[in-house]
């Protein structure tokens, strides 16, 4: 299990999710991410915890609304303290 979560992680941190803000190449940089997320989401759904799955899943979408804070020119400080919760439960 610890293989997958941290498999499911890596796809996260590289994972474009500023693709939304390309000057050139936006259709193949937002099918790149459709794919990434599309490997996140079959990654996850392979894992036997349900706790596990779930704080993946909430993680991937407090990224994508902090990312989508950021672009829109809000803070996405909030979104440090939701990681770590969500890490403790991943990791617990």
């Amino acid at each position: 299990m610890t293989n997958r979560i941290n498999e499911a992680l890596e796809i996260m941190v590289a994972h474009d999710w500023f693709y939304p803000m390309a000057d050139s190449g936006y259709i193949a940089k937002r099918e790149a991410a459709k794919t990434s997320m599309r490997e996140f989401v079959a990654i996850v759904n392979r894992i036997n915890n349900e706790s596990v799955r779930e704080a993946l899943r909430n993680l991937w979408i407090a990224k994508y609304e902090a990312s989508k804070d950021m672009m829109e020119g809000r803070s996405g400080e909030w979104y440090a303290s939701r990681r770590d919760e969500l890490m403790n439960v991943i990791f617990a």
